[in-house]
C-alpha cells in the first residue's frame, strides 16, 4: 500500500463511516479488508465518498485517468487516495 499518514486514513476513515450502514457497523472495527458491500456501501454511495474525498483532501480523481477503478475494500481506497495524494506531489 502507498504511504498515508494516519491523519488522512482516519479522514477517509471517516467518511466510509458516515456512508455505511449504521446496523452493519455497530461495534465493528474496520480494517483494511473490510468490504464495501458489507457495510451496505453501493456504488452510489462509494461515489459520494470519493468526490467528497476530492474536497476534503484537495485532489482530484482527474489524475488517476482510466487507472481508476471502484475499490471494494477499505484498503484499496487506502491505495487510491495515497495515489492521489502521491500525484499532488509531483
Amino acid at each position: 500500500m502507498g504511504s498515508m499518514n494516519e491523519s488522512t486514513k482516519k479522514i477517509v476513515t471517516e467518511l466510509v463511516l458516515e456512508s455505511a450502514s449504521a446496523a452493519l457497523v455497530r461495534d465493528k472495527p474496520l480494517s483494511e479488508d473490510t468490504r464495501f458491500y458489507d457495510l451496505g456501501i453501493d456504488s452510489i454511495a462509494m461515489l459520494s465518498i470519493l468526490l467528497r474525498l476530492e474536497d476534503k483532501l484537495a485532489v482530484s480523481l482527474m489524475d488517476l485517468g482510466e487507472q481508476l477503478e471502484a475499490p471494494a475494500t477499505l484498503g484499496e481506497l487506502f491505495v487510491i487516495v495515497a495515489s492521489l495524494q502521491k500525484s499532488q506531489i509531483n
